[in-house]
């Protein structure tokens, strides 16, 4: 699943979520805030990083 949300979208995730409220930018970067199966992985602003852990989701 791939999700970018802003604004409403944001505010409502963060209602029933209230875990993401803690999801913060690194760096004043986009940052990639990656969970399957309710594990999170280390937040990223690293495209690389991201790559990486995405990678075993196409194999």
């Amino acid at each position: 699943m791939k999700a970018f949300m802003t604004g409403s979208s944001q505010r409502i995730l963060w209602q029933h979520l209230p875990s993401f409220q803690i999801a913060q930018a690194i760096e004043g970067k986009p940052t990639a805030h990656l969970s399957e199966n309710f594990v999170c992985q280390l937040t990223t602003p690293s495209p690389e990083a991201l790559k990486n852990q995405l990678a075993h989701l196409v194999e």
